[in-house]
């Protein structure tokens, strides 16, 4: 699967954090899909911890506290992070355990295996006029 884009709302409260919301609608397993559904029948927001997640940096944004929100989401569980910089045409791929890559002008990133059918063409978030 290829995206050139996708944002849907979805707010998620960890358990250990407070109410969250990625830039982008994010990967769950199945664990995580039966709590989204038994949560929504009860019109809350679901206390559980995407497996993965997306965040767009604005211009507004400080690096130094999306990259603590980031850092939030993969102490709660999330098994991959990308934080895409596209300021500085720069993309942070956070996983458990492990120190934060940085990609510099990446032409796509690709899921591995936790998404790997999924695939982000970086076009379209580079130069959004395309």
């Amino acid at each position: 699967m290829t995206v050139e884009g996708l944002s849907i709302p979805a707010f998620f409260t960890c358990f250990r954090m407070e109410r969250r919301a990625p830039h982008t609608y994010p990967g769950f397993s199945d664990r995580g899909l039966q709590l989204l559904v038994r949560t929504d029948q009860k019109r809350g927001f679901p206390p559980i911890c995407p497996d993965f997640f997306v965040e767009l940096r604005s211009p507004s944004d400080r690096l130094s506290g999306l990259q603590a929100k980031m850092r939030e989401w993969m102490d709660n569980g999330a098994r991959l992070g990308w934080l895409i910089d596209p300021e500085a045409r720069t993309v942070y791929i956070y996983r458990p355990g492990q120190t934060t890559e940085r990609l510099v002008d990446p032409r796509r990133v690709e899921g591995e295996p936790r998404v790997d059918s999924f695939v982000l063409e970086m076009a379209g978030i580079w130069d959004p006029d395309l």
